[in-house]
């Protein structure tokens, strides 16, 4: 029989928590982009959506998961993300 008490709160996508780190990080040392929330928000979800999610059961040994994506490519998508939301943005909230 099938556990219906089954939740969010029991599995992770660590590629989420990868692209957070990697988009704080590249703002970090380029201080010339729009870092406020919502330009920063755009840019995780956009990258997000273009990479494989990488889920595993939360507190299990997530530094032995294997990487499907490289943190270069990722940072590629960012970059290329980065540059969307400067020239188009959304949800920017300095405008």
């Amino acid at each position: 029989m099938l556990n219906t008490n089954i939740s969010h709160n029991y599995f992770v996508n660590l590629n989420e928590q990868r692209v957070v780190a990697l988009v704080k990080r590249y703002l970090s040392a380029n201080p010339q982009y729009c870092s406020c929330a919502g330009c920063v928000t755009d840019v995780i979800v956009m990258t997000l959506n273009q990479i494989p999610p990488h889920y595993i059961v939360k507190d299990s040994a997530a530094e032995y998961a294997y990487q499907k994506i490289s943190d270069s490519e990722i940072i590629r998508h960012i970059v290329n993300n980065i540059e969307i939301v400067k020239k188009e943005p959304k949800n920017c909230l300095r405008k």
